[in-house]
């Protein structure tokens, strides 16, 4: 084997290496929001059922969702 072969073979190995040791995608990430006209302690009980059964279907807050409720203050 000659060096013009050993080189090519090398080079060859480095970038099929390169290629296939690519990182994994993030996945997605989704956004449940939800704005009600409510008291924050009126539907807290709700949102606490809809959190536990979000958990129990496997998705995990942070990683695969994110949940964010607006609080709305009427003006006096």
């Amino acid at each position: 084997m000659n060096r013009r072969t050993a080189m090519r073979r090398l080079a060859t190995f480095f970038l099929t290496s390169a290629s296939l040791a690519q990182a994994q995608q993030a996945g997605k990430i989704f956004r449940i929001g939800f704005l009600d006209g409510s008291t924050a302690a009126g539907s807290a009980v709700l949102w606490k059922a809809f959190l536990q059964e979000l958990s129990k279907l496997g998705w995990i807050e942070g990683k695969e969702y994110r949940f964010r409720v607006p609080v709305c203050r009427a003006k006096a």
